[in-house]
Parts: structure tokens; sequence; C-alpha cells
């Protein structure tokens, strides 16, 4: 089992993405993963890549896809997280607003990555976030 993959499981990520890793090395999942920024997402995260930038580079890519499916509620946490990302609002700040658009963003979400499949731009996602978020900065927890 790879270092990664080991690394996915002992932190809960989401399964289908373990699956998807396999064998890859770490190089290879960042590199030629297109299923969409919630999976290079994850592999920063597990790779301890500090939560304002995972939060800037979701947005990003959020924001990204808003291009087929608009929606206020969405667009509003667009624009709070990227704050949140570049330092203008607290960590406590972000988390409380984040708490209120929950329930009512739940609903737009899947909606947004179902119409983002549907256009087939899952893939330009994933670039946005491996613009933001450079290889160099991951780096895996010792075993």
């Amino acid at each position: 089992m790879t270092p990664l993959k080991k690394a996915l499981i002992a932190k809960y990520a989401n399964l289908d993405l373990i699956a998807w890793v396999g064998d890859k090395d770490l190089k290879t999942s960042w590199e030629t993963c297109n299923e969409g920024a919630g999976w290079l997402i994850e592999i920063a995260r597990v790779c301890g890549v500090p939560r304002p930038l995972l939060v800037y580079a979701m947005a990003k890519a959020t924001e990204n896809a808003l291009k087929v499916y608009d929606s206020k509620r969405l667009r509003s946490a667009v624009y709070w997280s990227k704050r949140y990302g570049r330092g203008t609002v607290s960590e406590s700040e972000y988390d409380e607003r984040m708490k209120k658009m929950h329930a009512s963003c739940r609903y737009d979400t899947n909606k947004l990555n179902e119409a983002a499949d549907k256009a087939g731009i899952q893939h330009e996602g994933a670039q946005i976030v491996r613009d933001n978020i450079p290889f160099k900065m991951l780096k895996l927890p010792d075993a």
C-alpha cells in the first residue's frame, strides 16, 4: 500500500478517492486527478495544507463552476470563503457564517456538482486547485 493511500485511510478520506488512488504515488495522483476539486482538496487536507488555503482553492473552483449553475447562496459562500482564505475575516467569523449557510447551500451544492458533471467541467475545478495549491506544499504524514 502506498504512503498516500495509507494517509488517506488514516484520515478518513472519501472511499471513492481511496479506490481511485489505488497504487498511485502522491505526485501522480496530484497531477492526474480530474475528478473535480473535491478530491484534490481532500488529498491536500491529508497532506497538511492549511485550512485557509484549502477553503480559498475550493472557493475558486466553485466560483468557476457557477457558470453552469448560478446560485445566490453559493456566490455568498464563495465570497466569504475567499475572504477567509485571504485572511480578511477570522476563522470564527467564517465558521459562524458557514454554519448559518450550510443547510441552505446543501441543495445548491448538489445541483452545482450535477451541472458541472453534465457540462464536463470537473477537470477545470481540479486544475484550479492545482493552480492555487502548489505541489511542493503537500507533505505526507509520517507513517
